[in-house]
């Protein structure tokens, strides 16, 4: 089996190593070849030698930066083999070609990495709300991280918010055509190294399903905080709720808890704590779980399908749309990140 991986940088070193873990676990034959972002740069400029380089790959790992997928997944579309593209499926500001559907939009061939379906976290919550006489009725969600200064190329915060859209979706059974965007508010700011007008903070209120969800994502938190506040109804009127926090203190250590304030019963709370990935390389043990299901749908593949992945496109270029009503914000300039804080995994977030 061969894996072609363009974009070997922060992200796209951490896919490889995942899918080079899993298969030494099976003991199978898998040859990971990895493409850096100067080799991408140089490929852009020649959407030939992309496509001869990945004739007779099985995998095709696009994990290049979010102003790159449009030009890259382009190319990718004429490319027989299983696309896997990192998150958004293309910048906000971009539209999706008609003819990508007829690439993807049937059968079993793209997926997106939106990593938190691999929770165990995530399984619990499913399964209080198949298995119990409960529903989801509101979610609230914090999506965020520090940076500050971060010499990375980003299109800002809009397609960071795919990630907690994209969970709100998988637990509450809705097609991202059934979410309905009340409103969103935007602020720009200089927080990054290479520009003063870059999208680092917003907020929804949106509805899907019945169920209310409100939500703050940004670029310029203290520090990295992933977190869902989930208010479950019974059909007797109990109240339960959940608060499931990801990635804290470190990557793929997320915990929940669970407790019911219900006046006529006794009061529950469940807090528990999991580590995804057993021996995993750090940083990997979600990562690990989404290549498995790539490469042998040992998950039931519950990964984000292409059809998915449009549909919360859409949401993106909506919420996008609300940064031309933005407020700027003006911080100055601080110390430009070290190499040090580039080799830091949890300040990278």
């Amino acid at each position: 089996m061969r894996i072609d991986l363009i974009g070997a940088g922060y992200a796209g070193t951490r896919l490889a190593r995942s899918f080079e873990y899993v298969a030494t676990g099976r003991e199978e034959d898998v040859d990971v070849r990895t493409y850096s972002r100067a080799d991408t740069a140089s490929l852009a400029d020649d959407p030939a030698r992309i496509h001869l380089m990945c004739e007779g790959s099985d995998v095709i790992v696009n994990a290049t930066n979010d102003d790159q997928h449009l030009n890259v997944l382009n190319i990718l579309q004429h490319v027989d083999g299983f696309i896997l593209s990192e998150k958004p499926l293309v910048a906000p500001q971009d539209s999706i070609p008609d003819r990508w559907t007829e690439a993807w939009g049937s059968g079993d061939r793209f997926a997106m990495n939106c990593i938190e379906r691999y929770s165990p976290a995530v399984d619990y919550v499913l399964a209080q709300t198949h298995h119990r006489d409960l529903r989801i009725a509101r979610i609230d969600f914090t999506w965020a991280k520090n940076r500050f200064d971060d010499p990375r190329p980003t299109v800002g915060v809009v397609s960071e918010v795919v990630h907690p859209l994209d969970l709100c979706c998988y637990l509450t059974g809705a097609s991202a055509e059934d979410v309905h965007l009340h409103n969103a508010a935007v602020i720009n700011s200089d927080y990054a190294s290479f520009t003063d007008d870059t999208p680092e903070s917003v907020q929804i209120m949106a509805s899907m399903n019945g169920v209310a969800v409100t939500g703050y994502s940004s670029f310029a938190h203290p520090d990295r905080r992933r977190a869902f506040d989930i208010i479950l109804v019974g059909d007797d009127g109990i109240r339960e709720y959940i608060e499931l926090t990801f990635d804290d203190p470190g990557w793929d250590h997320d915990r929940l808890r669970h407790w019911s304030a219900d006046g006529a019963r006794l009061c529950q709370d469940t807090d528990t704590a999991f580590i995804t990935g057993g021996t995993a390389p750090k940083t990997c043990g979600k990562l690990s779980l989404f290549a498995e299901d790539i490469l042998w749908g040992d998950h039931g593949r519950r990964y984000t399908t292409f059809v998915e992945a449009v549909g919360l496109q859409r949401l993106l270029a909506s919420i996008h749309r609300f940064s031309g009503e933005v407020f700027s914000l003006r911080y100055g300039r601080g110390p430009r990140r070290t190499t040090l804080d580039r080799n830091n995994l949890e300040r990278l977030g």
